[in-house]
């Protein structure tokens, strides 16, 4: 029965996907993870359900002690950073080893090309371009180090494909 799960994610300041999990599967135990000390102020403060535990805490160290939570839980990472992508795989795969049978986990990265960053160069269009893309694939392979062996291929970083390639990436790293 879904709706004795615990859901655990990051509530941010206006824990909207709590209330909606809430209204779609019932679930009335939730735990919100919260670093930033002055939005886990507002949470408080404003506390929508009483069904919401607050913990003011990284997610790495909620995960630590994920063994304490009885029962299944659906845990959702929803990630927005671009730059701290090896620490993500980092804190998924070491989620995925305390999980239980029927748990359930979700995670969300941000799949933009873009964020991979620009190098700064004043050189012509065609081998601007070229750079652009040799660069960001030396930076997801950074960024990737430790969950990916393979290189980087330029059409694997492009815009259409890298959120496949973050994908392949995740499944390698489950």
């Amino acid at each position: 029965n879904i709706s004795e799960y615990t859901y655990i994610g990051f509530g941010g300041p206006f824990r909207e996907d709590f209330k909606a999990i809430h209204n779609a599967l019932r679930i009335n135990k939730m735990i919100s993870i919260e670093m930033d000390e002055n939005v886990y102020k507002r949470q408080v403060f404003n506390l929508p359900a009483r069904i919401i535990e607050s913990r003011h805490c990284k997610s790495d160290v909620f995960i630590e002690k994920f063994d304490e939570i009885t029962g299944n839980s659906i845990f959702w990472l929803d990630y927005t950073s671009p730059t701290q992508l090896n620490e993500q795989l980092t804190e998924f795969r070491r989620l995925i080893t305390k999980m239980q049978k029927f748990d359930i986990a979700k995670i969300t990265i941000n799949a933009h090309a873009a964020h991979l960053g620009t190098p700064q160069t004043d050189e012509d269009e065609d081998l601007k371009i070229l750079n652009l893309n040799n660069y960001r694939a030396k930076i997801l392979t950074k960024r990737v180090d430790g969950f990916w062996n393979e290189d980087i291929k330029i059409s694997e970083i492009q815009s259409g494909s890298y959120p496949k390639t973050l994908l392949k990436i995740l499944k390698h790293c489950v």
